[in-house]
């Protein structure tokens, strides 16, 4: 279960191959409940992570600004191109946000209960 999910963000280059390998290991290790219940947490950590990175880069900006234009002409098609990607962007590495979410969901474990319930 950790495996495919990130398996089809690595085809779209979204996460790096070790990413995809260390959801597998995390899965086969602790089981499907509990690496779901990582790739949640992590993808909230990772998200929080590169606003970080984008904000302390000077990029939040032009990020935000695209993410509007393109939410704007989802509601209003025929207006102009939507797409907006920057290949060459910066990047943030989503290996911490998978360590921080496993972690969140060992301290879960150990309390007795998950943050989010799914």
């Amino acid at each position: 279960l950790g495996f495919c999910p990130f398996l089809a963000l690595w085809l779209v280059r979204g996460v790096g191959g070790g990413d995809v390998k260390l959801l597998g290991a995390i899965g086969a290790i602790k089981g499907t409940t509990f690496v779901a219940h990582t790739m949640l947490y992590s993808l909230f950590f990772g998200a929080f992570l590169g606003l970080v990175a984008a904000g302390t880069r000077g990029q939040l900006g032009p990020i935000l600004r695209r993410v509007g234009y393109t939410l704007y002409h989802s509601v209003q098609p025929g207006l102009g191109p939507t797409v907006h990607v920057d290949v060459k962007g910066p990047k943030v590495n989503f290996g911490p946000a998978i360590c921080l979410g496993t972690w969140l969901c060992l301290v879960g474990q150990v309390a007795g209960r998950q943050v989010l319930n799914l």
